[in-house]
């Protein structure tokens, strides 16, 4: 039995949550990484909002995870999701405000797809030098073509103090251990005037697929049972806060290629809709986008 006021939230620290789910240990074959490894709770903390996996995600359950998930062919960093167009407009927001190039660094880069989005999305002579981050052991070995690659994570890698004009983290933030810890390593190495990029599931927009999901009959559609953290916007605030770091912007991101025709268009219609809606009301992105992107800097 786990007494869900016995852990702390790495967020904002406090102690106080509530129950969300239960991730059963007998899966017989586990298709999503928290299942089938013993039994898990999802905990919503209720101050910051934050959904999180009782006992907590560390590195070294990461590690194990990583190393022997194979529910997905790519393993979890490289799932099967098509997440194309999402990764080009990423791009074209670095590119606009990034014209010149510089030192990027894509912690979670698996099998490196964003630097050739980058690569066909800038100017041909655009001077941008390459580094990747990737600490799953499937993609160890994989040639990344004029990429500097640290096959650790992003807290081992040991880079040089303000050394990345751009920093960015693609549909991973949600599996890296202790976030508070990887946001302020990821201030330190960034530039004073450097861009840092994520995107991370929307928790409304989860609540609204699941609903829908279920009416259709279709799988994966039980909400926070997938990811160890499914992030608010008040506790990305107060993770950014914590580490230095500012938002200044927050874009209506759409997130993978849905398979099923049906929900493709339905999910399409609704990022149409949430456009327009973001448009009148500035705060709303972070509420009602599929994959919310955030545009962050160093406070100065």
């Amino acid at each position: 039995m786990i007494d869900k006021n016995a852990v702390t939230c790495v967020a904002c620290h406090h102690t106080e949550h509530t129950f969300v789910a239960n991730i059963g240990a007998e899966t017989p074959t586990p298709t999503l990484p928290l299942q089938g490894r013993g039994q898990r709770t999802m905990m919503r903390c209720n101050h910051c909002g934050l959904i999180f996996v009782v006992p907590l995600w560390t590195d070294s359950i990461a590690t194990n995870v990583f190393a022997n998930y194979d529910g997905w062919p790519g393993g979890i960093s490289g799932g099967a999701a098509d997440r194309q167009e999402s990764m080009r407009f990423i791009a074209q927001q670095i590119i606009s405000q990034k014209p010149t190039g510089g030192r990027l660094l894509d912690v979670g880069c698996a099998n490196g797809a964003f630097f050739e989005v980058m690569r066909h999305q800038s100017q041909p002579k655009t001077a941008w030098q390459f580094y990747g981050a990737e600490p799953d052991p499937k993609w160890q070995g994989l040639a990344y073509p004029d990429v500097k690659i640290t096959p650790q994570p992003l807290r081992q890698c040991h880079f040089p103090n303000d050394f990345f004009d751009v920093i960015t983290i693609l549909d991973a933030l949600y599996y890296i251990p202790e976030p508070d810890k990887e946001l302020a390593e990821i201030a330190r190495i960034l530039k004073p005037n450097g861009l840092f990029v994520f995107d991370v599931p929307g928790q409304v927009y989860l609540r609204l697929r699941g609903g829908i999901g279920c009416m259709l009959g279709l799988q994966r559609t039980r909400p926070f049972t997938t990811y160890p953290f499914y992030f608010s916007r008040q506790s990305l605030n107060f993770l950014l806060e914590q580490a230095g770091l500012e938002i200044i912007e927050v874009a209506v991101g759409r997130g993978a290629r849905q398979p099923e025709p049906m929900v493709r268009l339905l999910v399409s219609a609704y990022i149409n809709l949430a456009k327009i809606m973001s448009k009148l009301f500035r705060n709303l992105p972070p509420l009602i986008a599929p994959m919310p992107v955030y545009n962050v800097k160093r406070k100065m």
